[in-house]
């Protein structure tokens, strides 16, 4: 049932870009995602690298400015051991604006900005027994920049580097991605 509202939104909009030329994009990347070292908890062996990703559908009006909403991982941490230890994966979903600025008939200049909704999951276990898991909802900016290079009338392949700044614990933090992006235009 919850999933009839951003279904119906996708339907509009695919309806809406077959109309329009070439507005309706979807984009995905897969990134490199950076923690904070202090959703670790002090303890030892503290991992924040992970391999994350970013599914994105957006609109474009013209003139390189676009609106988009997508879901994204933005990192995960673990510390300690096989007996003790714990695991925080931090990801939700955008709502933002994007700009598109052409450097020549190849490459473009990306960027985008908003707000993401996220969640932070911590799973922990003291000796190998798992304790109760934890939810954190937190809301906060996100902003990205970027460079893609078009492969084809529609597609096209860049890089991209994100940042996020969310509420987690007792503070706010941010989470870095740096990825590959593949965006299809329809």
């Amino acid at each position: 049932m919850k999933f009839i509202a951003p279904l119906s939104l996708i339907s509009m909009l695919a309806l809406a870009g077959g109309s329009a030329q070439a507005q309706v994009y979807l984009e995905g990347q897969a990134s490199l995602g950076k923690a904070p070292k202090t959703l670790c908890d002090s303890m030892a062996s503290c991992k924040t690298r992970s391999l994350d990703g970013r599914l994105t559908l957006g609109y474009g009006f013209g003139n390189g400015l676009g609106v988009e909403a997508g879901l994204a991982g933005y990192g995960m941490a673990k510390a300690g051991n096989d007996t003790t230890g714990l695991k925080r994966k931090v990801g939700g979903g955008q709502l933002g604006i994007s700009y598109r600025h052409p450097l020549n008939n190849e490459l473009t200049l990306d960027t985008r900005a908003g707000l993401t909704r996220a969640r932070m999951t911590t799973e922990s276990w003291t000796d190998k027994v798992k304790a109760g898991d934890k939810h954190i909802d937190s809301t906060g900016p996100y902003v990205g920049v970027g460079v893609s290079y078009r492969l084809s009338e529609g597609l096209s392949l860049g890089g991209m580097l994100d940042l996020t700044h969310l509420k987690v614990d007792n503070g706010h933090k941010r989470f870095t991605n740096l990825g590959v992006t593949l965006r299809k235009t329809f």
